[in-house]
């Protein structure tokens, strides 16, 4: 038996992470499979079976996933002068969300429940550049 994937191939799992197979293993201990360490684009390296992976062929843009996002809303929290992380509705005032509450959409993002849009993740990227908003800041930062 072989295993499915090959070390350098760009893979991504069934909650969207995206890394490269590191090292290939093959057991048939209880029930035949293959499994592989990766090394993940937001982290470290994991052991995980190869079920629900899927090998990335072609241009694949980068995603944010939530560790991503929550590393964002720290990084941009500082860029901006805070001293500490954005909050939820801060991101969304920035990218200029709409309804309600839009701090629920960051929410969901964070969560998992909901993707980040590809639009949301390159503003988000461009702000993490060094790209400003487009609001003053004290529009999106208020200030008690």
């Amino acid at each position: 038996m072989t295993n499915k994937f090959s070390i350098g191939d760009r893979v991504r799992s069934d909650n969207g992470w995206t890394g490269t197979v590191v090292k290939t293993y093959w057991s048939d201990i209880v029930e035949p499979h293959g499994t592989v360490d990766i090394k993940w684009d937001h982290s470290g390296i994991s052991y995980r079976p190869e079920d629900g992976l899927t090998k990335i062929t072609g241009y694949d843009p980068p995603r944010m996933g939530p560790g991503g996002l929550k590393a964002a809303l720290e990084a941009l929290g500082h860029a901006w002068g805070l001293d500490r992380p954005l909050h939820n509705s801060e991101l969304a005032r920035a990218l200029r969300l709409q309804g309600r509450d839009p701090g629920q959409s960051v929410q969901a993002w964070l969560t998992g429940s909901t993707p980040v849009s590809g639009p949301v993740s390159v503003a988000i990227q461009m702000m993490l550049a060094g790209a400003l908003p487009p609001d003053p800041m004290d529009v999106i930062v208020r200030r008690r």
